[in-house]
């Protein structure tokens, strides 16, 4: 099997971003590492068929005890302690970030969008 690492990388004094194997070429600051956040790739895919990145925010589908399905905004995160990824949301706690059932579409990102999370 083989998985591919993917990183983005967000530069803290600007709102862009820089993707793919030249992205350490391309940082202004690569000598201050306080001025950037890396982010990784989970390996899944929304269903647009965009990639899920930490950081990113999510829509998704959340389930009550009572089975009643709501639309809600979740973080992605990685969790060092259970070494997996989540969606997080400030107000249900943690998801196991399970694809099925979810059907998640990234929205934006913690860098980009925190408004989003409002």
């Amino acid at each position: 099997m083989h998985i591919e690492l993917k990183f983005k990388i967000f530069d803290k004094n600007d709102t862009k971003h820089f993707m793919g194997p030249y992205a350490w070429n391309e940082l202004p600051h690569m000598l201050y590492p306080e001025n950037f956040d890396i982010v990784q790739s989970t390996g899944l895919k929304d269903i647009e068929g965009n990639e899920i990145y930490t950081g990113d925010i999510v829509r998704a589908w959340s389930m009550d005890g009572d089975y009643n399905k709501t639309l809600k905004n979740f973080v992605c995160e990685y969790q060092l302690e259970n070494a997996w990824f989540v969606f997080e949301s400030k107000d249900e706690g943690c998801y196991w970030l399970e694809i099925r059932g979810m059907e998640p579409t990234v929205i934006g990102n913690i860098y980009q969008n925190k408004e989003l999370l409002q």
